[in-house]
């Protein structure tokens, strides 16, 4: 959400606060199911083993809308390497399991006004040095670049939350960020393993923290000032709401 509204304000508006959302895409239905999956399985819930795995997901692929019916077959497949992909990384994981699904929250200090962080991660994990790791599922056909991955808004603020004190509580001591990663799970190809892509840790004076602080003070101007300008880029291109668009369609019903 923040990547979001930093990308285009007016985007996020119309998107997040105007309830402008579409119906739930069939790319989504495959992330969905994997994020259930590999909570389940972290928890004990379901064995870490593809078969058991994919009954599940066969129980309720018939519920899911997909716009045809070989692609409801295509993802199918997909759907069975991305599980094995998340199995061997499972089982290969070294690191001390510490949660799943779980939200978070922490206030910090950005240009002397306070600003509330708080989301869900997918996995949290400790590594050997006692620092806490947070593990970002992706189930999307493609991987992003490595200058991608390091300057990652997510990770970035999982770390933040981390680093002031959000996991405290559930870690029972205070602790400090190890990183995070992005585990690709949904690769279109015939890799066995899943694609990890870590982000190392941030110094509380970094360029990275910088940056992140940057970015949430000026998401935290727009939403105190209810001002949401359109800002024109290549997301345009795929923008469902380029009719009421001021900078790009008629504006008409918007006013920036």
């Amino acid at each position: 959400m923040l990547e979001s509204i930093l990308v285009c304000p007016a985007q996020w508006f119309f998107e997040r606060e105007a309830g402008g959302v579409s119906a739930v895409h069939q790319s989504a239905n495959l992330g969905q199911v994997l994020h259930a999956l590999a909570e389940r399985v972290a928890t004990g819930d379901l064995p870490a083993e593809v078969e058991p795995l994919m009954a599940e997901v066969e129980a309720v692929w018939d519920r899911l809308a997909f716009r045809t019916p070989w692609s409801r077959q295509r993802e199918l497949a997909r759907i069975r390497k991305a599980v094995a992909r998340f199995v061997r990384w499972h089982l290969d994981n070294p690191r001390e399991f510490l949660g799943a699904e779980q939200r978070f929250q922490s206030v910090v200090d950005v240009d002397g006004r306070p600003v509330l962080l708080t989301g869900f991660a997918d996995r949290l994990e400790i590594d050997d040095a006692g620092r806490v790791v947070v593990v970002d599922f992706k189930s999307a056909r493609s991987a992003p670049t490595g200058p991608s991955v390091a300057g990652n808004l997510q990770l970035a603020l999982y770390q933040y939350a981390v680093d002031t004190g959000a996991l405290d509580e559930s870690a029972g001591r205070p602790v400090a960020s190890g990183g995070a990663e992005l585990v690709q799970l949904g690769i279109d190809d015939d890799s066995a393993g899943a694609k990890v892509q870590p982000q190392p840790p941030h110094a509380e004076a970094g360029p990275e923290r910088l940056t992140l602080r940057t970015g949430l003070a000026r998401a935290a101007d727009l939403v105190r000032a209810e001002t949401f300008p359109a800002t024109t880029g290549p997301h345009c291109r795929d923008c469902p709401f380029t009719a009421i668009c001021p900078a790009r369609g008629a504006g008409s019903v918007t006013v920036q």
